[in-house]
């Protein structure tokens, strides 16, 4: 359980040590300054229902802002992600797809955003059950591939011009019969382009 929330509880407690008024003057929200996009590295942890045993690993995202003269638009960022959980049969994957995000004007350094990712979940290896003398679990060879979609929502948090910490919480729905859903906690760093 306490791998699952560490990067969240860390994202938490740089914020809860950080004095809101210095943050806020970190960062300008002029429009001129804002960036292209942001470079994103972030663990991972994963609940029992997404893995099977509730393990973490780690990921990265690129995201590249739409430019738009639209107030609305200007905020949209889109780009892909990639990330790797270790485990045993059945639990170790990788996930790869787009990632879009909306970031809301925010307030201070903190920058909340509704995300929705669309993707693919590879799974390593797998169970099966074996009914001889006794019923039995084993471990199968392979791979298997299933199509996710994630909708989530998070925050941007600012600590330096360029740098801020980043948390998130997806929730992932399979969109075919063999496909594992679940919910994602994770927290990482994210720099600005």
């Amino acid at each position: 359980m306490s791998k699952r929330i560490l990067p969240a509880a860390a994202c938490a407690a740089l914020f809860c040590a950080a004095p809101a008024r210095a943050l806020s003057q970190q960062f300008d929200r002029t429009q001129a300054h804002a960036p292209r996009g942001w470079f994103e590295y972030f663990a991972t942890g994963a609940s029992r229902s997404l893995v099977g045993d509730g393990g973490g690993g780690v990921g990265a995202r690129l995201l590249l802002r739409v430019p738009s003269s639209a107030p609305v638009l200007e905020r949209i960022a889109v780009g892909g992600y990639a990330a790797r959980l270790p485990g045993g049969p059945g639990s170790a994957r990788a996930e790869f797809g787009v990632h879009t995000e909306w970031s809301a004007v925010g307030r201070g350094a903190l920058d909340p955003v509704v995300t929705l990712g669309l993707g693919a979940v590879q799974r390593e290896g797998g169970w099966r059950w074996h009914l001889g003398d006794r019923l039995v679990r084993l471990p199968t060879p392979g791979t298997s591939t299933a199509l996710t979609v994630a909708p989530g929502v998070g925050a941007r948090m600012h600590v330096r011009r360029g740098v801020a910490l980043r948390g998130d919480l997806r929730r992932a729905f399979p969109l075919g019969r063999n496909g594992v859903g679940g919910t994602e906690v994770a927290g990482g760093i994210s720099l600005a382009l």
